[in-house]
């Protein structure tokens, strides 16, 4: 999970994290398991309240919120569990880049990541990723 802050009493307009973090060369397995309606419209707590404590997210993998200039390369995803949840969720974030990176669906899952509140700049290049846009709350 990459989450920046949303607004507070302390930081009127939040805060995000980057730019400039790269994750690369990376294969990652997760446990997976869980259920569309498990993971669906999921809003994690930010920290510091304990989001490793949430339960479910609403993505098997990735949970990218609040961040600005993240770049996925050459990643791999996958889950020992079939799972109904897509493999990333990119929340309100900007210029984020999937290059050549890949991931397992879930047999019922027709994409693999779920794009929410507004992601400018988002870029899929090569790899086997498809989007589904959230419509606005």
């Amino acid at each position: 999970m990459l989450d920046g802050m949303p607004p507070s009493n302390k930081t009127p307009t939040g805060s995000s994290i980057g730019p400039n973090i790269t994750i690369e060369h990376a294969t990652l397995r997760f446990r997976g398991g869980g259920t569309a309606a498990g993971g669906a419209g999921l809003d994690p707590p930010h920290p510091p309240r304990g989001w490793s404590k949430t339960g479910p997210w609403p993505s098997w993998g990735w949970f990218v919120r609040r961040t600005v200039g993240v770049t996925f390369r050459n990643l791999e995803l996958d889950f020992d569990l079939d799972d109904g949840r897509p493999a990333i969720c990119i929340e309100d974030a900007a210029n984020t880049v999937l290059e050549n990176s890949a991931a397992r669906r879930g047999r019922r899952m027709g994409y693999d990541v779920l794009v929410r509140h507004g992601c400018p700049g988002l870029k899929l290049v090569g790899g086997n990723l498809t989007t589904q846009h959230e419509p606005a709350p």
